[in-house]
C-alpha cells in the first residue's frame, strides 16, 4: 500500500514538474528596435490567445497559439492582429525599445487592446465587434444587440493637404448574369480607425497612413454544390502626398485546387507608378484562417480504435494562467 502511494506521489510530482516546463525565452530585445507579439493565457478549459498576422503587408504564417516576437523598426506601421478568429487592423507608432503586446478584456464588448509594456501605455483599444467583416453585419448586429453595432470611428479630412484612395472591384462578364463585380473590394480601416461598410473611395491626410483593405472572391463549390468565397484583410503603409490620388491594384485567387492567394499593391492614380509594392496573403474561408494551425491533428494508431494525441508541449515562454 505504501509503495503504491509513493509511486502515485512520484507520478504526480513528475506530471506537475512536466506541466511547469517552458520553452526557452527569446534573446534580449535589440534596444534600437521595438517589438510586438500576441498573448497566450491558459485556463481550465484550454488556452485563449491573440496573434499578429500581418506587418506592413507581410504575412506571418505559423501557429495561432504563439508568443512569437516580431521586430518593428522605429516609425509607423500598419498591422492586422487576430483574436477569436477576428481580424483587427491596427496602427502602431514605434520608438526604439517599445514592447507591444496584443491583449484583451473578457468584458461584454470583448475589448482588444495593444499595451506598450515598456511605458505601461495603451496605444490601441477597440471592441471586437469593430473587426466584423461579414456583409450586412452592421444591420444584422444592430437588430440583434441594438447599440452594439460596429463603430465607425474614422473622420474624413478635407482641404488641399489630403490625398484620395480608391479601391474598387473590376467589372467582368459572368455567364447568364451579364457584367458583374469581380468580387468585393473595399477599404476597411485607416490608421486603425474603422470605416463605414462599402467604402470604396476616401480621403486621407498627407503623410504615412496605415491602410487596411478587405477583398473577397468566389473560389469554387463545396461537396453540396454551395459556393465558397475566400477573403483576406490586408494592411499596408502608404506615404500619402498632398493632392495625390491612389488606386488599389489586386490579383484575385485562382479557382481550382491548391493554395489560394490574394495579392494587392497601390498605384499612383495619375502615373500608374507602383508606390506600395505587392503584398501577398493566403485567403481565409469563413472564420477559418488560412496558413495557421493550433497543433497537429489527432490520429488513430494502427487498428487500435483509440485517438493518438501528440505529447504535451512545454508552456510557451510568455504563457500565463488566468
Amino acid at each position: 500500500m505504501k509503495l503504491r502511494l509513493a509511486s502515485a506521489l512520484f507520478l504526480l510530482l513528475a506530471v506537475s514538474a512536466e506541466a511547469q516546463e517552458r520553452e526557452p525565452a527569446p534573446p534580449p530585445q535589440d534596444p534600437s528596435l521595438a517589438t510586438i507579439r500576441g498573448d497566450v493565457v491558459g485556463g481550465t478549459f484550454g488556452k485563449d490567445s491573440s496573434r499578429v498576422l500581418y506587418i506592413d503587408g507581410r504575412f506571418l504564417p505559423g501557429e495561432l497559439e504563439t508568443c512569437d516576437r516580431h521586430d518593428l523598426a522605429p516609425g509607423p506601421h500598419s498591422l492586422v492582429v487576430v483574436y477569436k478568429n477576428r481580424l483587427m487592423p491596427v496602427r502602431i507608432d514605434a520608438a526604439p525599445g517599445d514592447v507591444f503586446v496584443v491583449k484583451w478584456e473578457d468584458d461584454s464588448d470583448d475589448t482588444v487592446y495593444v499595451e506598450n509594456e515598456a511605458t505601461n501605455e495603451t496605444v490601441f483599444r477597440r471592441p471586437l465587434r469593430d473587426a466584423e467583416v461579414v456583409l450586412m453585419s452592421e444591420t444584422l448586429i444592430g437588430q440583434i444587440i441594438g447599440d452594439k453595432a460596429p463603430n465607425v470611428s474614422y473622420v474624413e479630412p478635407a482641404g488641399e493637404d489630403t490625398a484620395l484612395v480608391t479601391a474598387r472591384a473590376r467589372k467582368v462578364e459572368k455567364f447568364l448574369l451579364g457584367e458583374q463585380d469581380e468580387g468585393e473590394v473595399r477599404i476597411v480601416a485607416i490608421d486603425g480607425e474603422r470605416l463605414a461598410e462599402d467604402t470604396h473611395a476616401i480621403r486621407v491626410s498627407s503623410g504615412p497612413r496605415a491602410l487596411a483593405f478587405y477583398l473577397s472572391f468566389y473560389i469554387g463549390m463545396d461537396g453540396n454544390y454551395q459556393p465558397i468565397y475566400g477573403w483576406a484583410k490586408i494592411p499596408v503603409m502608404l506615404d500619402a502626398k498632398p493632392g495625390a490620388s491612389y488606386t488599389l491594384g489586386y490579383e484575385p485567387p485562382q479557382i481550382g485546387l491548391g493554395p489560394k492567394h490574394i495579392a494587392i499593391w497601390i498605384e499612383d492614380g495619375a502615373t500608374g507608378e507602383v508606390v506600395v509594392p505587392k503584398a501577398l496573403a493566403l485567403i481565409n474561408i469563413g472564420y477559418q484562417l488560412g496558413g495557421f494551425s493550433y497543433r497537429e491533428a489527432p490520429s488513430f494508431p494502427e487498428g487500435k480504435g483509440q485517438l493518438k494525441r501528440p505529447p504535451p508541449k512545454p508552456k510557451l515562454w510568455c504563457e500565463r494562467e488566468d
